[in-house]
Order: C-alpha cells, then structure tokens, then sequence
C-alpha cells in the first residue's frame, strides 16, 4: 500500500512537464517537433522524479515533495514572464538584487508549501490533484496528439499542393524580387491610426515604377507562418485556408486564431507554390532567409542566411536542418517562459548549434564593395538594423548570377520590438510596455521605408528591368500591442485594421506588362506566375 501511495505523489509531482510543454505544442505546433515537445517533457519529468526523491528523502514526507513539486513546476514555467514584467520597474538596481527580487519569495513559496505537504497527510487531497491533473493533460495532450497523427509533415511534397504547372515557354522571363517585409504596417494604418503621412514614401515608390496598394489587408490570423503560403501558395489558401476563414467568426479575437490554430504550415512552406512554379520555368530561385528554416526553407536554387550559403543540398542535409530548426524553436520556447534561459541560451543551444552546423555545408559569402553607409546611414555598422547587412552582399552574389532569376529577401527591421529611432539607432532602456507600444512604432517604419527605397535603388541601378515586389506579411500583430491599442480607446476594428493592413507595393515595367491597377497581396504571386511561368491561378475577386 505505501508503495502505492508513494507512486501516487510521484506522479502528481512529475505531470505538470507534460501539461505545459503540450499546451505549448497547442499553440506553436506550425513549427515545434511533436516528438521534441514529448522528449523534453520527458526529460523534465525525469529531473523532477529525481528532485522528488531527494526532497521526500532528505524531508521524510513523499507528500510535502509531491506539493513541492507541484509548485516548483509552476513556477519554472512562470517566473520568468513575471520577472519580465517587474523588470523595468527595478531596471535601476544591480543584478543580483533583480535576481534576489524574485529568488527570495520563490524560495520562501517552496519552504511555505513544504511546511504545508508535510503536515497535510491525507491521500483523498493527492487523488484529487491526480485527477485535475490527468484531465487537464488530456485536454492538452490529445489535441497535440491528433493533430500530429493527422499532420502531412512527413510528406514534404505533398500532391495536394500545385507543383505540376503549366509552363508557356513563350511567355518573358525578367528577374523578380520579393521584398517579404516583415511586420511593416500599410499605408491606410499609419496614416490613420498613427498620422504618419506617407505621401514622401509614395511618391519616392511611385517615381521608381511602383505601384501603391493603400489599402491592402488580408486576414490570416496575422502570423508568418500562416502569411507566407497564403501570399506565395494560391492553391493551397483556396483549397485549405479560404474553407476555414469561410466559417471562422473573424470579430472574436480567440476564435479566429483558434479556427486556424489546425493548419499545417510546415507542409504548406515546403510546398512554395512561388518557388516551385518558377523553378518549372527554369528560373534559378533565391532565398535570402533571417535563419535555416523557420520561415522559408532552402529549395530555392541558392539559399543565404548568417552572412552564409548553404551548398549542401542533400536530402540529409536539409532534414538535418529542419529538425534543428525545430529543436531551436523549442528551446527559444522554453528559455522565454521557464527559468533556466541563461543555461538553455548560454549552453545547450550553442551545442546543438555547432552539431547542426557540422552536417551542412556552409560557405561564407564574399563582402562586396557596395556602400552601406549611403544604405543603412548611421545606423551602420552599430547593429541597429537587425543584423541584416549580409543582404547586400547576397544581392550582389544574386546579380551576378544567370538569368532569369527570383529573390525573395526576408527583412524584419519593421517587425516587433519597437527599438529603433528614426535614424535607425537602437533605444537601449526601453522597457517591455515600450518595446511593445504600437505608438511607439512609427520612427521604426520611417527608417526601414528609407532602407528599401536605398535597396530598391541599388536593384534598379544594377538590373534596371527588375520587377519588384514589396510586400508585408502582416501589420502590427504582438497580443502585447493588441492589449495596448485597446487600453487606448483603439476599437476592434481599429485593430484589424492595425493587424491586417500590409505594406504592398508592385513594380512591373511596361516591358514586362505593367500594372493598370494596383495588386491585391494575395493576387501577387497569381498575377507573377500566370504572366511569366503559364497560366495557372484564377484572381481572387474577393477574400476575407
């Protein structure tokens, strides 16, 4: 009986891993690992069981281990956005006082629980947690579960998505690039919510054969994952996403995001309708990523991130590189809700880091001559435009190559944290509300419209027929800036309209065609691969 009653404290001491790390996976399943999320619960659970044995031990109590447990696991996946928020209103003091902030009533919280474990001995009380617990997991778990075993991740080329296309091998072929602007907010948004006009930056656009969408808006639940197959797969957003957007209620909040929380958009990125119908044209494909993976994956013909190619392009390689994107995303996780992130960033990442790197075959691209002061202005070479300067010497890689050729070039200065000054210099004692204030946006917008225009400037004067995309994926989207808006007076729509409102701007030569009317963002890559590949896509007239 007694062995029985100590597996019953074991297990309310070791279950809530599980809980959260699947309620994690609920909520970030696009790109975490089902079986890494299983593998690092275990391992927690692991650690737990040992801790358990030490405290009933040392303290002669399984009950006061099992309440300490609990709680310990709590607060290791709680304390760190706790501490988040206190931070900035004890920034001033020094470390170990921030740390002691939060170490001494955590301490004092397990000593208080113990105290109380071991003087509550009843096994009615431990059934009772068992039981909250079981459900709870369930409620999580099966989820996960389901929505692994129905996932198509494992069939990276899946035959539901348009990958045999209709190639007219007497349509034109110019050279295209795709600005996929992260998080930069529209025209209609900042002129209305924030007052910022965009006249200069229109007229700046339009004097280089741009054509402006102002009101450009899409609803996708505003995150990348879901954007990028919606802007670059056409037949995987009417057959997958137009369904579910058909029926979600697109005014709550909640719903929405959890109506789509189900899409498989790992699958729905490898399967880049862009990529694949240009690469049937015999077009080399460029990706010039922010990492390996988590956005755009390397089946484009060259694919640059970190100041690197990757030349290896074996299937090994690439899942290699997948599932270390995974783990990565894991650990950013955990580090950012659990307490051990100085260990997870400092350690065990670097680890895996150069494990990954030893399976891909790397190459350090060349630095080329180009002026980065006349592009990035003083905020060159501080480290305040997001570590993104290697762009320049991958176009130049990309401008020499053969034509014809499509770049698609992943820019997140725009993007939360709101950091960066007008001038592009970083604020360095901004505190989490700042950082994530959507009034505090607008300085960051101008210096990155600055940037482009530079950019599109150095595109033209090095391939002057060049069609270029600039396109967001999404506005201004952080539940924190939500919050925000909305403690300001902002209404529902006024965030939507913050949300979904997208940078979108088309430039076409008349020798390609031209543009009679502006683009509409999920129309873009419709109209690119209908004209210069075959015709494959219908427009979309309308959309939510």
């Amino acid at each position: 009986m007694k062995k029985s009653n100590n597996l019953l404290y074991l297990l309310v001491s070791i279950m809530p891993p599980f809980i959260f790390m699947f309620y994690f996976y609920g909520r970030n399943s696009g790109y975490l690992n089902y079986w890494h999320v299983l593998i690092a619960a275990m391992v927690f659970a692991l650690g737990g069981a040992v801790l358990y044995w030490i405290v009933a031990r040392l303290g002669k109590s399984p009950q006061a281990a099992a309440l300490t447990g609990i709680v310990l696991w709590i607060l290791f996946f709680t304390v760190m956005p706790v501490y988040t928020i206190l931070l900035p209103k004890i920034i001033s003091l020094n470390r170990l006082f921030r740390l002691s902030i939060i170490a001494v009533p955590v301490i004092l919280l397990l000593f208080i629980t113990f105290y109380f474990g071991y003087r509550l001995k009843k096994k009615e009380f431990y059934e009772i947690i068992a039981v909250f617990e079981s459900v709870i997991f369930l409620l999580n778990f099966i989820p996960a579960t389901f929505s692994m075993v129905t996932s198509k991740t494992i069939n990276y080329f899946d035959p539901d998505f348009a990958n045999n296309f209709i190639v007219d091998v007497n349509s034109p072929s110019p050279n295209i690039y795709w600005f996929f602007m992260d998080g930069m907010l529209g025209f209609k948004a900042m002129e209305e919510i924030f007052g910022d006009p965009q006249l200069k930056f229109e007229l700046k656009l339009t004097e280089r054969g741009f054509l402006v969408n102002r009101d450009a808006q899409f609803e996708i639940g505003h995150m990348t994952m879901r954007s990028i197959p919606a802007l670059m797969s056409p037949h995987y957003y009417d057959a997958t996403m137009m369904p579910l957007l058909a029926i979600a209620d697109l005014q709550n909040y909640e719903s929405l995001l959890n109506s789509l929380n189900g899409l498989d958009t790992v699958t729905a990125r490898l399967n880049n309708e862009l990529i694949f119908a240009f690469n049937a044209k015999g077009y080399q494909t460029n990706t010039i990523a922010l990492n390996f993976g988590r956005y755009f994956y390397p089946i484009t013909t060259h694919f640059y991130f970190a100041e690197q190619e990757l030349k290896s392009r074996s299937p090994d390689a690439f899942e290699s590189g997948l599932k270390f994107m995974q783990i990565e995303d894991l650990f950013e996780l955990v580090s950012k809700t659990a307490i051990p992130s100085v260990l997870i960033n400092q350690y065990i990442y670097p680890i895996l880091l150069k494990s990954a790197r030893n399976q891909l075959e790397l190459t350090k691209i060349p630095m080329h001559s180009i002026d980065r002061y006349l592009i990035y202005g003083n905020a060159y070479p501080r480290g305040a435009v997001r570590d993104d300067t290697w762009h320049i010497d991958a176009l130049a890689e990309i401008f020499s190559q053969p034509e014809p050729h499509i770049t698609i070039i992943h820019d997140l200065k725009a993007h939360v944290p709101f950091i960066l000054k007008e001038d592009g210099i970083s604020y360095t004692d901004r505190t989490e509300k700042e950082v994530n204030n959507p009034y505090n946006y607008p300085p960051q917008h101008r210096f990155t419209r600055e940037v482009i225009v530079h950019i599109v400037d150095l595109i033209i004067e090095n391939d002057p027929g060049a069609i270029i995309v600039i396109q967001a994926d999404h506005g201004l989207h952080n539940e924190l800036t939500r919050a925000q808006m909305l403690a300001d007076g902002g209404t529902a729509d006024t965030v939507r309209l913050m949300q979904n409102n997208t940078m979108s701007a088309v430039r076409i030569p008349e020798k390609w065609g031209g543009l009679e009317a502006p683009l509409d963002p999920l129309n873009i890559t419709r109209v690119l691969v209908n004209r210069y590949v075959g015709p494959n896509y219908e427009l979309l007239e309308t959309h939510p």
